[in-house]
């Protein structure tokens, strides 16, 4: 992924105070272009509240929901051309449920679900034009079977 140009003067932090609720907002801001490229939710030391970042042309980078510093509920990631990369859910601080990847053309790159921060069930990867290259079966973190089908190339 192509992460875009680094600033020489490097990003600045702003931080936007609540001082009724004891929570802030800090942004981190290209100089040179007055983008945010990073902002998120803090109460006290700890993330809380909604997490984003973009790239330096202002594509959406990640996003996430935090609570007192946990993971919480859906997180995001894209490519910097805009496609989603991958997207999962976090449930009491642990990745639970579907997590695909996808390759910056949009097709999937792998398919498989956790369950209480394990890798669960049936996980396939794919090479870009579909074929499957791989496939493991887990039960909940150890697993059980690999199987790699002949490529035929």
């Amino acid at each position: 992924m192509n992460r875009g140009p680094r600033t020489t003067l490097g990003p600045l932090l702003l931080l936007v105070l609540c001082a009724a609720c004891d929570s802030q907002v800090r942004r981190v801001v290209d100089p040179s272009t007055e983008r945010v490229l990073e902002e998120a939710e803090w109460r006290g030391a700890r993330l809380h509240g909604r997490f984003r970042t973009w790239y330096v042309d202002g594509t959406p980078r990640e996003e996430s929901h935090w609570e007192d510093g946990f993971p919480v509920g859906t997180h995001s990631w894209w490519h910097d051309t805009g496609e989603k990369a991958e997207e999962g859910a976090w449930v009491d601080g642990l990745k639970h449920g579907p997590w695909p990847r996808w390759y910056e053309s949009g097709a999937p790159e792998w398919t498989g679900s956790w369950e209480a921060g394990a890798k669960h069930g049936t996980w396939t990867r794919f090479d870009e034009r579909g074929a499957v290259i791989e496939v493991e079966e887990w039960d909940r973190g150890t697993r059980v079977s690999y199987t790699s089908p002949p490529t035929g190339d």
